[in-house]
């Protein structure tokens, strides 16, 4: 896989949570980092503690459990301040809400050797907080980096895309190209998908940096990108 490019000055490292491989993304900047999406991932909490960390601003693009899994770890070892939509935090607080509850059931399909490895790893009562929440747009400035986080309900109800200096833009699960967007688990909408999120990603720069939920980066211009927006 090449390496993301980097915003601005700043490198983007990328995790990926075990068995349905979720991207968590970390940018460093002294002992400060911007994280989006963690999972439950000891090899980022290495890079975090080896970096000098001691605060981390983390951004949520939506609320199921395998983008939300790592809030906990990470405020175990650092302070932390969780931002995302006001739907994504109401959710988030709860295990059935936020799909993990069932989050094993869904490896079924995989076997039964899947099933067990994600009912080892995940936690089925897990919930999280959120120290600032918003609807619409909120735009943030984090060292050099200006945010801009836009609220996208479609593949969730809490959905957003996370725009930073005006070049990458973290799609969540709302956009993975290639792939359908997944709308029919509960709280999915294809109608708000195809009235909001479809518009919304149409009008982006062709040579704006996407970081999805899960795979590859791309550019807005990649083919992949350009069938997962054509009905």
């Amino acid at each position: 896989m090449q390496p993301i490019p980097p915003i601005g000055c700043h490198t983007v490292h990328r995790f990926e949570l075990p068995l349905i491989h979720s991207n968590m993304y970390v940018v460093l900047c002294g002992g400060d980092a911007l994280i989006v999406d963690p999972c439950l991932s000891q090899e980022a909490v290495a890079l975090l503690r080896d970096s000098g960390v001691t605060h981390c601003t983390i951004l949520l693009t939506h609320e199921h459990y395998d983008h939300i899994s790592g809030v906990n770890q990470l405020r175990g070892s650092f302070s932390c301040t969780v931002i995302c939509t006001e739907v994504c935090a109401q959710r988030m607080a709860s295990p059935r809400r936020s799909h993990a509850a069932v989050f094993p059931a869904m490896f079924f399909s995989q076997g039964p050797e899947a099933v067990r490895q994600a009912a080892a790893l995940f936690d089925t009562h897990y919930t999280c907080t959120a120290e600032e929440t918003y609807s619409g747009v909120l735009e943030l400035q984090w060292h050099d980096i200006p945010l801009r986080l836009v609220e996208l309900p479609g593949h969730s109800p809490g959905s957003a895309a996370i725009e930073a200096a005006g070049t990458h833009v973290f799609t969540g699960d709302n956009l993975i190209p290639g792939t359908e967007t997944l709308v029919r688990l509960p709280g999915g909408d294809k109608t708000v998908y195809l009235e909001q999120v479809v518009p919304y990603l149409r009008r982006l720069a062709p040579s704006m940096v996407l970081l999805p939920g899960h795979g590859p980066w791309c550019r807005r211009s990649d083919p992949l990108v350009a069938a997962v927006l054509t009905p």
